[in-house]
């Protein structure tokens, strides 16, 4: 596969992952850690040596577990259409190759946090328009997360920056100017970006808000299909290897 098209068919899968997680009206934070287990899982190992759609679930069955939403195989996969046996079987392969680092860190607690903040007298915004805000930035959270983004920036950052396009959007201009001087506020050991540095980090964070959408079904599917072949030729290339050393590994004992 080229670049483009794994970016679009993994897209697709995260994608499917949020879906799936609305089905079944599981934790934001489930969805969240989902998401990126899945993004971490496929970005050690590519797309090509495993089957995405069961890592897909697997990510999604093993972040209920991450985050106390225990919900059992039998159950989700009769809510998915697959076997239980082999979202189990893939569980091991999906925690060993995650290195068993399964704690994840999402944007919808800090952008929450800012909302405290903000209620808490951080700047002059109506009710109305916290709760119009905060809907907005969930759903900019979300398109981020299905881009690479989560890979490279902190969760407060992202938190901000939907924050921040949030407010520009319900036209709180109060709130935009506490998004880019919130900074100036931090303290702890960890120097916190500000000024003119905190708003070039958000502006470029929302250049990628639009890449966040779910690629054309149709398209993937040829993607999908390509891959498929692929690792087929692939698994029969690796048995047919896998013989030829057995073979050999026998002749080699037989003369000794």
């Amino acid at each position: 596969l080229t670049s483009e098209e794994e970016r679009l068919i993994l897209r697709y899968h995260e994608h499917k992952i949020q879906t799936i997680c609305a089905a079944f009206v599981l934790p934001r934070k489930v969805k969240s850690t989902a998401v990126m287990l899945f993004k971490r899982f496929t970005l050690r190992h590519g797309v090509g040596a495993h089957s995405l759609k069961i890592i897909m679930l697997t990510s999604i069955y093993v972040a209920c577990k991450v985050e106390e939403s225990y919900i059992s195989a039998d159950e989700f996969c009769k809510g998915v259409r697959e076997d239980p046996a082999r979202v189990l079987a893939a569980e091991v392969t999906f925690l060993s190759g995650l290195k068993f680092q399964l704690v994840c860190y999402g944007a919808a607690r800090p952008l929450d946090g800012f909302l405290r903040d903000v209620e808490d007298g951080g700047c002059k915004v109506t009710g109305a328009q916290l709760v119009a805000c905060r809907k907005s930035a969930l759903e900019t959270i979300d398109a981020l997360m299905l881009t690479d983004v989560p890979l490279v920036r902190p969760p407060g950052q992202i938190a901000l920056c939907a924050l921040r396009r949030a407010a520009r959007q319900a036209e709180a201009t109060d709130l935009v100017e506490y998004c880019e001087a919130v900074g100036a506020r931090a303290t702890g050991i960890v120097k916190a970006p500000k000024g003119a540095l905190l708003k070039g980090i958000l502006d470029e964070i929302e250049t990628h808000v639009e890449d966040g959408t779910e690629p054309d079904e149709a398209v993937v599917k040829k993607i999908d299909k390509k891959l498929k072949l692929w690792r087929a030729k692939y698994v029969a290339a690796s048995k047919a290897t896998a013989e030829d050393e057995a073979k050999k590994t026998e002749r080699d004992a037989k003369r000794r």
